[in-house]
């Protein structure tokens, strides 16, 4: 998923491992956070 935003929709992202948040049954849990023009991140 990182790729495709950052190369195919040219979104900068920034991707990351969760450290205490884990859905129900999950080993990790990853997540992607990309920076808005306005400076806020999303998630």
């Amino acid at each position: 998923m990182p790729i495709l935003l950052r190369n195919w929709m040219a979104v900068p992202v920034i991707k990351g491992k969760k450290s205490n948040e884990r859905f129900a049954g999950a080993i990790e849990t990853y997540c992607i956070e990309a920076l808005m023009q306005d400076g806020k991140a999303l998630q």
